[in-house]
């Protein structure tokens, strides 16, 4: 056998049904791309991302655009489809930016708590 080429495989109906489902849902283009996701899955192990996942509610006209895009081959499927997006807007966050507005956040926090202090003390004399 070669290392590439065409195989025939033979399905349960339930098989079938759930691959279509798969298909139908967006998840992916085609049932080839479905088994092949499934194939490296069995080979490969789940990746260190598999391990670490929440679940993502998504409008309809996103997650039926993202449907879209994987039905014309620009994802291979929704799941690929949202870590790929989801990272590439991770990686244009101002990270230093951020860190910069909470650190000056906490020293507003800091000096109004500092006041406050001073203003009970300062209202516990005038009150004696």
């Amino acid at each position: 056998m070669t290392s590439e080429g065409k195989i025939t495989i033979r399905l349960t109906p339930e098989q079938g049904v759930a691959l279509d489902s798969l298909v139908n849902e967006g998840r992916f283009k085609n049932r080839s791309r479905a088994v092949r996701a499934a194939l490296d899955l069995l080979v490969d192990g789940p990746d260190e991302e598999e391990d670490n996942h929440t679940n993502v509610e998504l409008p309809s006209n996103i997650l039926s655009t993202l449907g879209f895009l994987v039905s014309i081959g620009y994802f291979d499927s929704l799941d690929s489809a949202v870590r790929q997006l989801v990272r590439d807007s991770f990686y244009k966050l101002d990270l230093p930016g951020i860190k910069q507005q909470f650190e000056t956040v906490e020293e507003i926090d800091m000096e109004v708590s500092a006041r406050k202090m001073i203003d009970d003390q300062l209202s516990g004399i005038i009150s004696k």
